[in-house]
């Protein structure tokens, strides 16, 4: 049996493409089954009986899909949306914490990268990532074939000193702090910004991954043990042990410059993650929402379960980025000329998902310019733990002992 487990709701496409990456073949459309007036925390497959898709929590980096095997980690998988053109460092470099996160807890489970759309690696810093990747053995897969590697052209990294020349020769931005890289003797200095705007703790997701990924390539390519310290940083207060930066570093003598610390300090207190099963859950009850929904022949047209990724907005002209400034509902849906919007909560957040609902009206206003003859409804969708909660404005409630209604 496999199970597929998720923070988050599990995209069906990354689900297929799971599927045809475990299954070696090609499996597009899938949909899920929810069994009657009972729910045990997981979705079957249509076709598969051998397959089920379930619900869990992590460590602050946790990927995004985990695989299980007859109930062991068999595989992971971290799926993104995210091209070079919209952000090089969020691409690559956010997303490799994910991985040495992962090492940390189960060194032999596979690792696998999904994306959603094609890489093209058009600037210097995608192709010296795709390199670091590459020297990792990391697969990177396109989501619309699995069978196609979108780093299989780039050679992996041979030196230390590869690596630094190649990273000191990509062209810098003025008034930036960029990423370079010195050796003194037995020692790297990296440059880079760990701080984040007026924040001066580790808060850079983006430079995390990036000061991750070069340290343990550098490691990786090393006979011996290396130190780096990190210059340049903009940290003013150190994370505690339990930290992604500290975990993804804990096999590194890393430390941050002006700071009497190492990475190696860390230990990992905490399982990778749990799987859930009868919680009190806001996201849990939107998701199973959004799949009886969408099976009984409503249209999905947007999600934002619980504040995880957000969808882009369905229209007759495409999918379409809702701005990020309009205050949005946890799902919208459709059916016939009724568009619901509608708003999670767990059962004490009653009242604030009312209020909630009440704030909406740039929200219809943007739906309407693509939706100008629809009427719009909205109501909540409620977690609740041993009641039912009969109310006009509830649309649906989950019950920590899997009734629904």
């Amino acid at each position: 049996m496999y199970s597929i487990l998720s923070e988050e709701y599990p995209q069906e496409e990354d689900v297929s493409a799971i599927l045809s990456y475990i299954f070696k073949k090609r499996i597009n459309d899938i949909e899920y089954t929810v069994p009657d007036g009972n729910w045990n925390w997981k979705f079957g497959i249509n076709g598969f009986e051998n397959v089920e898709v379930g619900f869990m929590s992590g460590t602050g980096s946790v990927c995004d899909y985990i695989i299980l095997k007859d109930g062991s980690p068999h595989l992971f998988v971290e799926a993104t949306q995210t091209t070079e053109s919209e952000s090089r460092n969020t691409s690559f470099g956010q997303r490799a914490t994910k991985f040495f996160v992962a090492k940390e807890y189960y060194p032999d489970i596979p690792f696998v990268y999904l994306y959603s759309q094609p890489l093209t690696f058009r600037t210097r810093s995608s192709i010296f990532c795709a390199r670091l990747y590459k020297t990792h053995g990391i697969p990177v897969l396109y989501r619309g074939n699995c069978e196609l590697d979108l780093i299989g052209e780039f050679e992996p990294f041979a030196t230390d000193d590869e690596v630094m020349r190649e990273l000191n020769s990509i062209p810098k931005r003025l008034n930036n702090t960029s990423l370079t890289l010195q050796k003194r003797g037995v020692e790297y200095n990296l440059s880079a910004r760990l701080s984040k705007g007026a924040n001066t703790d580790i808060s850079s997701d983006p430079n995390i991954g990036m000061v991750t990924l070069i340290s343990q390539t550098l490691k990786k390519l090393s006979a011996t043990d290396v130190k780096v310290v990190v210059t340049n940083h903009g940290v003013h207060k150190s994370c505690s042990p339990g930290h992604k930066f500290m975990i993804a570093n804990r096999n590194m003598n890393l430390h941050l410059e002006g700071f009497d610390i190492s990475t190696r300090l860390s230990d990992l207190k905490d399982s990778y993650f749990k799987q859930l099963t009868h919680v009190v859950s806001e996201k849990c009850s939107t998701i199973l929402f959004h799949v009886l929904a969408k099976s009984s022949g409503f249209e999905v047209l947007f999600h934002n379960h619980a504040g995880s990724a957000r969808s882009k907005l369905v229209t007759s002209e495409g999918l379409v980025s809702v701005p990020k400034k309009v205050t949005i509902p946890d799902l919208v849906l459709k059916y016939d000329d009724t568009i619901y919007m509608v708003e999670g909560k767990v059962q004490s957040g009653y009242t604030q998902g009312l209020k909630q609902l009440d704030n909406l009206d740039d929200f219809v206003l943007f739906l309407t310019k693509y939706y100008p003859n629809c009427r719009f409804d909205k109501g909540l969708c409620l977690s609740v733990n041993g009641n039912t909660f009969q109310h006009d404005d509830v649309l649906f409630w989950l019950n920590s002992d899997g009734s629904y209604a």
